[in-house]
């Protein structure tokens, strides 16, 4: 068992979401659905880029809504 849907909406930037996502990594399922707001602020999309999972981003939000497909172990 673990976090199977996470939705990352916080400060914006790629250092603090860095920290977030050392957070919430190892408390996700094997295969979960990570959601992040905003990439499109500050510098966010540099740590969006750095994730290597099945990924895309949406227009939903006006700045852009990162939809992940993470897998333990990819």
């Amino acid at each position: 068992p673990g976090i199977d849907l996470l939705f990352i909406d916080s400060d914006h930037h790629a250092a603090h979401a860095r920290k977030e996502w050392a957070l919430y990594e190892p408390k996700l399922a094997n295969r979960a659905v990570v959601l992040v707001d905003d990439l499109r602020m500050y510098d966010l999309l540099d740590f969006w880029n750095e994730m290597t999972y099945e990924k895309a981003v949406t227009e939903i939000s006006p700045f852009g809504l990162g939809v992940m497909i993470y897998e333990r172990g990819k």
